[in-house]
């Protein structure tokens, strides 16, 4: 194991942008990290762990497209950071650019799957009826599934799984998500070792008395 230990404001200066790209990066792989280890651990949640597993695949969808939208725009934004990220390595850049390769081939299923997990579809009835409405696109696909409440006591306690096939269904179904769990998972492992290059590149740049390093 390794650990850098230091005062934010002396190696990451808030005035600096790459060291606010960096930042930001180090947000994103703490959140896929969480995901991951919340889905490992729903693998011992036999009741509950399926709609887990796919409440937090949508949620690494959503943030796949949002850490993509991120590192393109901060290279068009920032003549530094584009600067920064062209200097890394050749391993480095290649892990950025199957990333943002995935992300590309998978843009506007992303993009509209991270407005569902974040924002939640949307009932308008008027789009329904002109066969525009994800939610009721979803729910018609489902009708012919079964479908349970389970219900142990207080509201807190209670599952509504029915609602789970909807939103596989908003998924576009086992058939389509399967190929794309392992296809996302890899691009969120693309990012995340592109993350830590930047990271130790950007160090590099930073007065080694400013930190210590343990291992």
């Amino acid at each position: 194991m390794v650990r850098y230990i230091f005062q934010i404001g002396e190696v990451l200066p808030a005035d600096d942008v790459v060291a606010r790209f960096v930042t930001v990066l180090g947000m994103v792989v703490n959140d896929w990290h969480r995901s991951m280890s919340f889905m490992n651990d729903s693998l011992e949640e036999p009741a509950d762990g399926e709609g887990v597993r796919m409440m937090l695949f949508r949620q690494q969808v959503a943030y796949l497209h949002e850490a993509a939208k991120f590192v393109a725009d901060a290279q068009h934004h920032n003549v530094g950071v584009e600067r920064f990220v062209a200097s890394l390595d050749v391993e480095a850049r290649g892990e950025l650019d199957a990333a943002m390769a995935t992300a590309s081939e998978l843009d506007t299923w992303l993009e509209s799957q991270r407005n569902v997990t974040f924002h939640y579809p949307k009932v308008v009835q008027a789009a329904h009826e002109h066969d525009d409405e994800e939610l009721g696109t979803a729910l018609a696909a489902a009708a012919g599934q079964e479908g349970t409440i389970t219900a142990e006591g207080p509201a807190g306690a209670v599952r509504f799984e029915f609602a789970d096939v909807v939103a596989l269904e908003l998924l576009d179904g086992l058939d389509i998500v399967a190929p794309l769990v392992k296809k996302v998972g890899e691009a969120r492992m693309a990012l995340g070792e592109f993350s830590y290059a930047c990271f130790k590149a950007y160090l590099g740049t930073v007065d080694p008395a400013l930190y210590e390093l343990e291992q």
